[in-house]
């Protein structure tokens, strides 16, 4: 819920900028959606590859734990929404590289707010299944196996 809060504040904050503050070029424009386009798609294929990677080792006795405790649900639900909103920073920027004016400035403030909450979303998963992983080490005191 947060990440969504994080995303509107930031596309709002950016699309007063676009349009007030610091109004940018339609070219200028497009050069950043595009720029978010392409780390939107690595970002996408990088948390495609871990969800793969995920799943394809939950019959291992440390995704057991985690399952057990009930982390890998969690853990795989924060990363399908990082998933989505990369996924949705992906759309509204191509979309804000055929668009001009106006128009143009509205879908580059959503992408922006996409590309904040993505980022938020990456951050906090990441800290999350570092905490995860370190519940599995050894020297814990974890009663897990």
């Amino acid at each position: 819920m947060t990440h969504l809060v994080v995303g509107a504040i930031a596309g709002y904050l950016s699309w007063k900028g676009l349009s007030a503050w610091a109004p940018l070029g339609a070219e200028s424009i497009k050069g950043i959606a595009g720029m978010y386009a392409q780390i939107a798609v690595t970002m996408l294929g990088f948390m495609l590859a871990m969800l793969a990677i995920l799943v394809s080792v939950a019959d291992r006795r440390a995704i057991r734990n985690i399952a057990r405790t009930g982390h890998f649900e969690k853990l795989l639900r924060r990363l399908y929404y990082a998933s989505g909103c990369f996924g949705a920073t992906l759309v509204a920027s191509v979309v804000t590289m055929m668009l001009l004016a106006t128009p143009q400035q509205v879908s580059a403030a959503i992408s922006n707010g996409f590309m904040m909450s993505s980022i938020y979303l990456l951050v906090s998963t990441g800290r999350y299944l570092w905490k995860v992983l370190m519940l599995l080490l050894p020297e814990s005191g974890s009663r897990l196996e």
